[in-house]
């Protein structure tokens, strides 16, 4: 059964080197989900662990994977995890994990108080009289509707 989960991380992802040069990058998605029999807000945490390969691959989780990020990850399967000082804790681990999606919101710098910004008028466009009216094109006689093989035998 394939899975995929979408939320925002309030983490950026931790990041492991591997022997073979790879990186390993850990990610949590918490998703809210409504307990309508309790009538009460649960938290679902999903694990997940995302390989890249080292260079231009691992250079895009890194400037993604970071905390505000949106992402959604697929995976093949789910497996629960217990943890915690009294084994209170509950999590889901994502099995064979891919990152399907990711969106990491733009830093928009606030303008300085101190800064005034003008209002720009828009440019004006001109306006061009074609130069001579055109004929309507003429029908092509070969391009009709009703020019075709009526010899067509049905059985």
């Amino acid at each position: 059964m394939s899975t995929t989960v979408t939320g925002k991380l309030n983490k950026s992802a931790t990041e492991k080197p591997l022997d073979n040069g790879d990186v390993l990058f850990r990610v949590n998605i918490g998703k809210k989900e409504r307990n309508r029999q309790a009538n009460e807000d649960v938290w679902a945490n999903y694990g997940a662990a995302l390989f890249a390969k080292a260079g231009n691959q691992a250079d895009f989780y890194r400037s993604v994977l970071q905390q505000g990020a949106v992402v959604s990850v697929t995976s093949t399967g789910l497996i629960p995890r217990i943890w915690g000082d009294n084994n209170d804790q509950v999590g889901l681990d994502m099995i064979d994990a891919k990152l399907a999606y990711a969106h990491m919101p733009s830093q928009v710098p606030a303008n300085p108080p101190s800064q005034q910004i003008q209002p720009q008028a828009p440019a004006q466009q001109q306006y061009q009289a074609p130069t001579a009216p055109q004929a309507p094109a003429q029908p092509s006689p070969h391009n009709n509707f009703d020019d075709f093989d009526d010899d067509i035998p049905f059985n």
